[in-house]
């Protein structure tokens, strides 16, 4: 024992306190973490606080006390693994929550820090409405990166039970109930001059840099109750971690030095110290379940989901999209007298796209200019959001029509394998054996090049940089994923850019497969 540490060993309980800086650790398997204790790599329990040591003497000579200490950690650990519960979650008509989203809607509510961290496809944002459904917070931030800002607010109305208004952050508009803006605005807003009942920061590995502005903006912003949630905890380099750590609880993880040498193998180099390693990171997953953790992967819930869930991620608006939409939209009236697809009947819809799609049609080559302008304007969208699906760690499929984006996400991703049109038998082959079995994480496929005769079973995540009129183009893409060999569940993401021609094609793909009701809960 260090001999400016205090003497508390106990005769009924034998602890041993041992100073580390300014930490004191007690060496000791009982649970005392309502007392502002948490488990160290040390196998021991860890406070800041010397007069928490003194406040916890008398207790710790109480057995009924430890085993209370101990069956509540044990329930918490429990519950950040949990795929079910009895919890009530009121939901709007027509729609429920798998069992799994009751439980993280239950530990969300339960909790007033919560870092939600189930895996990418999960409804993460469904289950924090869920909890905003029960909780009813009075005024909400939600702070999300720009190409997500649509899709909360598509959720929103989706799933809440009551009337809210909504908006997407801009300018100098007044509050709404449900203030939704970018990791980059919120750096310009003036966010902190409000209390808010609850905030959310979306894809929370934005914070991993705690010198950016981003991140020193939104951990100085006061609320009630705050949930970070994130596919991608980034345990394989847990530094990245420690700042949104820092924020939920401060008590807990308050030195970033600490950190580092504790979980991240820290070391100094010519260059400084470097935190870039892992270590303990057993001991740093029981740290977070026993606390402020929630995650579930797609594995653990199989039972729960559908052999494919579709997904319509609505990308970021993009300059000069809307000009197409009204172009395309005076085509469609030239041939039908309507003034959009949408209301007519399958049969008549067969008949009109017959036309507007067909290499004989005059108005064809208008058609094919409009897409790949589309095409063209959402590049860079559809770059930002491969490179989220990437930070997962997962292997992803993408496909599109126009050459020029498909050349375009290859140049972004340099490692990435790629098949279009032209290209020889053994150069495909050579393709997808890269992606199958070596290190390629991105599949870049053309639709009609790509959409046949080959297995891409290594990822299960697919996403459609854009659609096809022709359903079974699509549906026969997707299963270079959906077949045999496949082990989990597949998730299918529809890019589709706001206010553009997008919508109407997608739209049209949805309904002929009719997977409508299988828009991920």
């Amino acid at each position: 024992m260090d001999s400016g540490s205090p003497d508390l060993n106990s005769k009924k309980v034998k602890m041993k306190i041992i100073k580390i800086g300014n930490s004191y650790h007690i060496n000791s398997k009982k649970s005392l973490k309502n007392y502002g204790f948490h488990l160290s790599p040390l196998e021991t329990w860890e406070t800041n606080s010397y007069e928490t040591l003194i406040k916890v003497k008398k207790l710790v000579s109480n057995p009924e006390v430890i085993e209370n200490f101990q069956n509540e950690l044990k329930q918490t650990i429990l519950k950040s693994k949990s795929r079910n519960s009895k919890f009530e979650v009121p939901a709007p008509l027509g729609l429920e929550y798998y069992p799994f989203q009751k439980a993280g809607i239950e530990f969300i509510c339960e909790r007033p820090r919560v870092l939600l961290a189930d895996e990418m496809g999960l409804g993460k944002s469904i289950e924090i409405i869920g909890a905003m459904n029960i909780l009813n917070p009075l005024r909400t931030l939600i702070i999300c990166p720009a190409g997500l800002r649509f899709n909360w607010e598509m959720e929103l109305r989706k799933w809440l039970i009551r009337k809210k208004s909504i908006q997407i952050l801009r300018g100098k508009k007044p509050l709404a109930d449900i203030n939704i803006i970018s990791y980059a605005m919120a750096a310009k807003y003036p966010l902190q001059k409000v209390k808010w009942s609850l905030l959310v920061c979306d894809e929370s590995h934005f914070l991993k840099s705690p010198r950016a502005k981003r991140t020193r903006a939104v951990v100085s912003i006061n609320a009630k109750k705050i949930v970070c949630a994130t596919g991608t905890p980034v345990l394989n380099r847990p530094i990245e971690l420690h700042s949104t750590l820092s924020f939920l609880d401060p008590t807990n993880w308050p030195d970033r030095f600490t950190f580092a040498h504790w979980y991240c193998n820290a070391y100094r180099d010519r260059f400084g110290w470097n935190f870039t390693g892992a270590s303990n990171l057993s001991s740093l997953r029981l740290r977070l379940r026993s606390s402020i953790m929630i995650r579930r992967t797609r594995k653990e819930v199989l039972p729960d989901l559908p052999s494919e869930t579709h997904q319509i991620i609505l990308l970021r608006e993009t300059a000069g999209a809307t000009i197409l939409l009204k172009q395309y939209n005076n085509i469609v009236l030239s041939v039908t007298g309507r003034r959009e697809l949408q209301g007519l009947s399958v049969e008549d819809l067969h008949h009109v796209i017959r036309r507007l799609d067909s290499p004989s049609s005059p108005l064809f080559s208008e058609i094919s200019k409009i897409r790949r302008e589309l095409a063209e304007k959402k590049l860079k969208p559809v770059i930002e959001h491969l490179g989220l699906l990437l930070e997962s760690g997962e292997k992803v499929v993408v496909f599109a029509h126009h050459r020029l984006l498909l050349l375009g996400i290859k140049k972004a991703f340099p490692n990435s394998v790629m098949i279009i049109g032209g290209m020889k038998d053994s150069e495909k082959h050579k393709a997808v054996e890269a992606f199958q079995n070596g290190k390629a994480k991105l599949f870049v496929g053309s639709i009609q090049a790509a959409g046949v005769g080959i297995t891409l079973t290594a990822s299960h995540i697919v996403a459609f940089a854009e659609s096809s009129w022709t359903p079974g183009e699509i549906a026969q893409a997707k299963d270079r994923c959906v077949r045999i060999g496949q082990k989990n569940k597949v998730l299918i993401q529809y890019l589709v850019t706001i206010g553009s021609p997008d919508v109407l094609v997608i739209k049209r793909a949805i309904e002929k497969q009719r997977i409508i009701q299988k828009i991920v809960r």
